[in-house]
């Protein structure tokens, strides 16, 4: 398994060109960033470095190594917030209203655990359910799957 620190620094290698401005921007040495490198080199078995005298150039290979570790880790993060996200759903009831009466009585309860949308909810009431961004929503009307029906 390839340590995300590995990652990291192809990725700020590859956004800077340089061991010098990696090891500047990680906060690190330049022998700890060509450590790594060559680290990351044996760990995956390839060449990603064509390497000249006091200068450390990507490799095709390592051009592809660093948009994929790019992509690594930004679906690291994608799933650290929503780990966190659902975690926070099940402490935290998050309310979509669509018109001003719930909003008005919800926050007069004063309750850290109900957060309440800012804006009133118009539209997309599937989509904000299911992805999450609210717990539950205080409509006027009846949802039902994909049909909306006005009760009077």
């Amino acid at each position: 398994m390839i340590e995300n620190y590995l990652l990291e620094e192809l990725v700020t290698f590859a956004k800077y060109g340089t061991v010098a401005k990696t090891a500047e921007v990680l906060g690190l040495t330049q022998p700890a960033v060509t450590h790594s490198m060559k680290k990351l080199e044996e760990d995956l078995g390839v060449i990603l470095f064509i390497r000249k005298p006091n200068r450390l150039y990507l490799s095709e290979t390592g051009k592809y190594t660093a948009r994929e570790a790019k992509k690594l880790i930004d679906d690291n993060l994608d799933f650290t917030k929503r780990v966190k996200q659902f975690e926070k759903d099940q402490t935290t009831l998050i309310v979509g209203v669509n018109a001003p009466g719930p909003g008005i009585v919800l926050r007069s309860l004063h309750d850290k655990n109900i957060q309440i949308i800012g804006e009133l909810v118009e539209s997309n009431f599937e989509n904000l359910l299911a992805e999450h961004q609210v717990t539950c929503l205080l409509l006027n009307f009846l949802l039902t799957i994909g049909i909306l029906v006005q009760l009077t």
